[in-house]
This record gives C-alpha cells, sequence and structure tokens, in this order.
C-alpha cells in the first residue's frame, strides 16, 4: 500500500512570532520543524530574507521560500498552496500558522479532497483559518509542536 503524501507549509514568522526572533526561540522552532522530517512528508518553510541565514543551513532538507516585504512568507505560501497542485500530489496538508489569509486556499483544498490541518499556538489563530480547517490543533507552546504533528 503506497503511503499517503502530506505537504507540510511552516510560516516561520508565524511560528517564532515575528521576523526578529531570540535566538533560543528560534533554536525552539528549528527543533519543531526537524521533527517533521518523514519520507512521506514535503516540509516548505516560508519566512523573510532577515532570517534567512539564521535557519537555512540548520534545515537542508526543507524546501525554503523566501519573501520580503508585508505578508511575503504568508504570500509565498499562498503561491505553493494555490499554483502546485497540492491536492493532486498530496492527500494531507498541515499548515503551521494562524493566519487568516489561508483561509481560502484551505477551504478550496479540502473542497478537492485534501485532508487539512491547522497547528496554532494558542491566541494566534484567526477566526477565518479555524472556520476553513478541517482540523485545528492549538498548542500552548512550541514544544508540544511535535505531538500536534
Amino acid at each position: 500500500m503506497e503511503t499517503e503524501r502530506t505537504l507540510v507549509a511552516v510560516d516561520l514568522e508565524n511560528l517564532v512570532e515575528g521576523a526578529h526572533p531570540s535566538a533560543l526561540v528560534l533554536d525552539q522552532a528549528v527543533r519543531a520543524i526537524a521533527t517533521l522530517r518523514d519520507p512521506s512528508n514535503q516540509v516548505v518553510v516560508a519566512s523573510s530574507h532577515h532570517l534567512a541565514p539564521r535557519v537555512a543551513w540548520r534545515l537542508p532538507w526543507v524546501r525554503w521560500r523566501w519573501r520580503s516585504g508585508p505578508d511575503g512568507a504568508d504570500l509565498a505560501l499562498v503561491e505553493v498552496l494555490t499554483q502546485e497542485r497540492v491536492s493532486e500530489r498530496f492527500a494531507n496538508v498541515v499548515l503551521v500558522s494562524g493566519d487568516g489569509i489561508f483561509a481560502e486556499p484551505l477551504a478550496a483544498l479540502a473542497a478537492a479532497g485534501t485532508r487539512t490541518t491547522v497547528i496554532s499556538t494558542r491566541g494566534a489563530l484567526s477566526r477565518r483559518l479555524r472556520l476553513a480547517a478541517q482540523l485545528v490543533i492549538e498548542t500552548h507552546q512550541m514544544e508540544q509542536f511535535h505531538d500536534a504533528a
């Protein structure tokens, strides 16, 4: 039986709560993302160029999308979700973000038959995204991230 593939889309700046996180917070995020390494997962992480030199070398197996400017990382992930035939290639999509900009792309994927999950830190999840996702997991802190994924 073929393993179902999962696309994990990580909004790094949402995960670390900004473009300039402390070294400790960034280290926690890198460890959390590293737990997602699995042959059946494709992990895409988006961020502005500000974080690029601090994280890219630590997760060389991740597909990186760099875009700066207002909502740059979000727009890079929206592009992946809407323009890369995701529903044809993946049975599951896990989005690590709480931003409402992802509500429509996630709803469209669910309508196409893809199982959708959102992982967000408690208090950071937009109402629109909560309604669009089939499954929502809110964590209290980054250490719980692996259990949620």
